[in-house]
């Protein structure tokens, strides 16, 4: 890139510098405000720093026009704003599906456009279910929306993609019997204390494993869940919540408290008996050396459980779908059970649960003429 210095005369007779840089089709004239006389040197330097700064743009429009569509993602997936976990499920879904094809198809960034979206999409009807595809479709928008603002783009093809459609599957999960037998028959079982606390508070399973003794006040049964322990890799272990209505305030029940102090007392004792090799940490779910839980050894350890009781592989994660629904069953408020699964809205415990009860509106209804009969 090439440039000059031009002198302009105004109409009051003062003579300004005029940069003129050498770009196609035709030069730029740019204005440096600066007086001709005494400010050639300034003047130039203006200029150098002009030349350098269009340099710069023309190798970031040319790397923009040659980077292909596959390479930008995995680029910007490694430095978007998102929580680990979500950064592991983005990478997941480009490593095994998005990546893959469009590297294929070798297309470029600059020429993604709706209907190469709309093309990819139909690639994964009849293959994945509508959820999946409908997070891959949070993945690109969020990632081509990410290119506009920077400026690699010049709009986003995928504000013109119809979002599809989730459609919710029935929720497995125990009547409750089945809630009752499973709280009697694991009294006995290691994880009796985790069982118990997921049926009794519908904590999530990641907020159960990161719950740890000074957050619960054992004379008054509260329990403060403030952190979500979550593995997302071999090495590292992220703590927070879900979500800012995710962090609250609940209450167990005496027996659960019973069981906190027990389990204090059991791991006074394991450190003893392993000397050196005890972990210490102040979780309140770990093996009894001191080691963390695994969520995944969680998950399989209830599913194994709820598979030999009832034949049905139940989910730490559908046991808290249990306690929603009976509460549901039971009329509680759904704004009450909103807060009490620390859900971010009301609408989303409505569209959950509420509209998987077929009778929720019968059982309303009746509850007002109720209501009506006896004023």
């Amino acid at each position: 890139m090439t440039g000059s210095l031009q002198n302009k005369k105004t109409k009051n007779g003062n003579e300004y510098y005029y940069m003129v840089i050498n770009t196609k089709p035709k030069p730029t004239w740019i204005a440096t405000g600066l007086l001709v006389k005494g400010n050639k040197r300034l003047a130039n330097e203006m200029l150098k720093e002009k030349i350098a700064e269009y340099e710069r743009l023309d190798k970031l429009e040319v790397h923009v026009n040659n980077m292909s569509f596959a390479d930008y993602l995995r680029s910007w997936v490694s430095r978007t704003e998102v929580r680990d976990t979500t950064r592991q499920n983005y990478e997941s879904a480009l490593r095994n599906h998005i990546i893959p094809y469009f590297e294929a198809k070798e297309i470029k960034l600059k020429d993604v456009r709706t209907s190469t979206l709309r093309a990819y999409y139909e690639t994964l009807e009849g293959k994945l279910a509508s959820k999946s595809i409908r997070n891959q479709q949070g993945i690109l928008s969020k990632a081509l929306k990410d290119a506009f603002f920077d400026d690699l783009i010049e709009s986003n093809p995928h504000d013109k993609i119809k979002l599809i459609k989730v459609k919710h599957a029935e929720i497995s999960t125990l009547t409750m019997d089945e809630y009752k037998t499973f709280m009697e028959a694991t009294k006995d079982h290691p994880l009796h204390l985790a069982i118990v606390l997921l049926c009794e508070t519908a904590i999530r399973r990641g907020e159960l494993l990161g719950l740890e003794y000074k957050n619960i006040n054992l004379r008054s049964g509260e329990i403060h869940i403030c952190a979500t322990r979550t593995k997302v890799s071999k090495e590292k272990v992220v703590y927070l919540t879900k979500t800012d209505s995710s962090d609250r305030t609940m209450f167990c029940s005496d027996y659960t408290v019973e069981l906190i102090k027990k389990e204090k007392e059991k791991h006074k004792e394991y450190r003893k008996l392993f000397g050196n090799e005890y972990i210490e940490n102040d979780l309140l779910i770990k093996h009894p050396n001191g080691k963390p839980y695994c969520d995944a050894v969680v998950t399989k350890i209830i599913g194994n459980l709820t598979e030999k009781y009832f034949g049905k592989r139940i989910t730490p994660h559908k046991l808290r779908h249990t306690v929603a629904s009976i509460m549901v069953d039971n009329q509680i408020p759904i704004y009450s059970i909103s807060k009490y699964l620390g859900h971010s809205s009301v609408q989303t415990t409505e569209r959950v649960y509420v509209h998987a009860k077929k009778d929720f509106n019968r059982k309303t209804m009746n509850m007002l003429r109720s209501c009506l009969a006896e004023s």
